[in-house]
């Protein structure tokens, strides 16, 4: 199977631990047994002076994991601003 899943964030299953969050425990079981590749933040923020690699890819049964480092400068429009633009007042106002 040929399927790359591109989502905001990565979760990496921990061993005899349940897992939290519906898109984790829906994706790892099919990259694991169909050799899909899932690509996300790795939730870690690097500024613009590391020279080191901004990709980790973990290996995870027939496919794998590919972690990026979101830059500095991108990570609180990305994570912080871009909720509050797409959503605005209708869902912080919507009625209970």
């Amino acid at each position: 199977m040929n399927l790359v899943v591109v989502s905001n964030r990565v979760s990496r299953g921990k061993p005899n631990e349940p897992m939290t969050g519906g898109l984790a425990a829906a994706l790892l079981p099919v990259v694991e047994k169909t050799g899909a590749i899932w690509v996300g933040s790795s939730g870690r923020v690097r500024d613009g002076n590391h020279k080191e690699p901004f990709a980790e890819v973990e290996a995870l049964g027939a496919g794998a994991l590919a972690m990026l480092d979101l830059p500095a400068a991108h990570y609180g429009g990305y994570y912080e601003a871009l909720p509050i633009r797409r959503c605005g007042p209708r869902c912080i106002r919507a009625p209970i």
